[in-house]
Formats: C-alpha cells, structure tokens, sequence
C-alpha cells in the first residue's frame, strides 16, 4: 500500500511525466507477478493507479503497452482486482488505448485478452465491455488485423466471452458474424481459427432472431467457405462437425436455407461430437516473455512484456 501511494502521488504531481507514467505502470506490473511468493497486498486501488496513468498519456504507445501489460498481470491472479478491473473506467482506458494505437498489432492481442480474461469473470464484466466500448475496440482491431492469426484468435475468444445471454443482441449489432466470417477466409488453412470462428457463427445462428439473420447475411463470403472447409480440413472431425451444425441451424426444419442448400451442409450432425474451441492459453510467465510466438500453434499467444 505505501508503494502504491507513493506512485499515486507521483502520478499526481507529474501527470505530464509520459515516461513516469511508463516506469510506474511497470512497476505494479511487476508487483502483481511477485506479490504471491512475496506475500505482498497489491489491492484494488493499483487496478485505478494503472487506469489513470493510461488515461493521461493515451498518444503514448509505451505508456499503453505497460498499462495493458499491468492490467493483464494485475488481474489474472486476483478476483478483487478483477472485479475492480470491470468498471466503465478501467475498461474505458483499455478501449481507448485499442482505437488510438489501432495499428499495434501487438498491443491489440493484449487488449483482446484483457476482455477476454475478463468477460469470463460474469454478467457485470461484460456489461462492463460493452459500456466501456471494448467489444466495438475488439472488433475494429480485427477489422484492421486481418491477416494477423494472434489478434483473430483472441478477438474472437474475447468476442465469444462477452456473447453471453442478453449481451449477446449486442455483439451481433456491432457486427460478429463478418468478423466471424472474415477471420474463416484469412485463416482457413488454421484448424484453431476456424474452429474458433465456426463456433462464434454457430452461436450467433442458433439465437434464431437477429443473430441467424446476421450469419444468413453473410452468405454470400459464407457459402464459398463452407465448401472449401471440407476439402482443406478433409480429415477434421471437429471442423466437419461444426460446419454440419451451422447449416442445420441456418437451414431449419424446412431446409429453405439457400445457404446451407448451396454449400450442401445439411447432412445430419456427425455422430462424432464437435471439439470445443482452441484451449484459452494461459498468459505468458516473465520467463516466458523472449519466446518467439509458435505461428502454426492451435492456441494464441498471449505474452506480454512485465
């Protein structure tokens, strides 16, 4: 708690210090690593000290990348800092952070995985995500990051994290099925993406209102995809399995489904269960951080520098 108030009145006193603002958000970066071996209480208040140096130097890219650094590391381990963590305010700074640097690739991945790590924490986050614009953040950033595997996998596990019952009309408004869809047809030689993606537009169709009508509208970048899934994935049990689940949704009882008759995706479910979507991978240790990220992984990365 002294370190932490000596940082706070630091930051006040020299709110102008971009380079304060850095080594400050480093700082509790750091501390939320070693607060469990150490016994340290790093509390709630280090979630708002990283948010508002994050707000005082958004055009910063370094002060940004130790912000969302810090966060990460700062909610990961602790639910009170989660929970604190999941306010308009904090999330507010990692959105805005997300649009003002839109083409850092990498610290789009970190962004996608805050929302993630923290839409799973329940209802209040997610609202939370919405409010705070980070899912219109998410999106944009895998608008801009098509061909990037890393920002496509995890925007679409943060994506998946905040469609979750009524917040899914939401995601389906700020445009879930085309990122869905565009991240099939960049990626469609990568077994992870497109589970991930398959399993975002089966989610979206099976709401049979406007999430099947969103996915229907796709049809027409959709059906082509479909078709060649099966022949890039002729062995993917889990790939052919999702793709038989999302025609039966679009298709219906009465198969008038021109996108499923189309990509001739009918059939009945394969008897063999569909996999779930590539493992969330856990965020990357200090000794992990140098490592190279493995391109052709099922999983994304997700390290950060402390």
């Amino acid at each position: 708690a002294g370190v932490l108030g000596a940082l706070g009145s630091a930051l006040a006193a020299h709110s102008a210090d971009a380079e304060l603002a850095q080594r400050a958000c480093l700082c509790v970066g750091s501390l939320a690593l070693v607060a469990p071996q150490w016994q340290l209480q790093v509390g709630s208040e280090s979630v708002r000290l990283v948010a508002a140096a994050m707000r005082g130097h958004v055009s910063e890219a370094r002060v940004q990348e130790a912000g969302i650094s810090a966060l990460l590391n700062l909610i990961t381990n602790s639910r009170a800092r989660k929970q604190a963590a999941a306010s308009t305010e904090v999330v507010g700074a990692v959105a805005a952070s997300m649009h003002a640097h839109l083409q850092h690739a990498q610290l789009q991945i970190w962004g996608c995985t805050f929302a993630r790590v923290l839409g799973n924490d329940g209802n209040g986050a997610r609202i939370a995500l919405v409010e705070g614009s980070a899912l219109h953040a998410i999106l944009a950033a895998l608008g801009a990051h098509k061909g990037n595997l890393d920002v496509q996998q995890w925007g679409l596990l943060a994506v998946a994290a905040i469609a979750v019952g009524p917040l899914e009309r939401s995601v389906v408004e700020a445009g879930a099925a085309k990122a869905a869809v565009r991240a099939l047809g960049a990626h469609l030689q990568h077994k992870g993406c497109c589970e991930l993606a398959l399993e975002m537009l089966l989610s979206l169709a099976a709401d049979k209102g406007a999430g099947q009508q969103a996915v229907a509208a796709e049809g027409a970048a959709l059906v082509p995809l479909l078709k060649k899934l099966r022949k890039v994935h002729p062995e993917g049990a889990s790939v052919r399995g999702l793709v038989d689940r999302l025609g039966k949704e679009l298709s219906g009882p009465s198969r008038r489904s021109s996108v499923a008759r189309s990509a001739r995706i009918s059939q009945p479910v394969s008897a063999e269960p569909a996999a779930e979507p590539a493992a969330e991978p856990a965020v990357a240790s200090a000794a992990e951080l140098t490592a190279a990220p493995a391109a052709e992984s099922d999983a994304p990365e997700a390290a950060h520098p402390v």
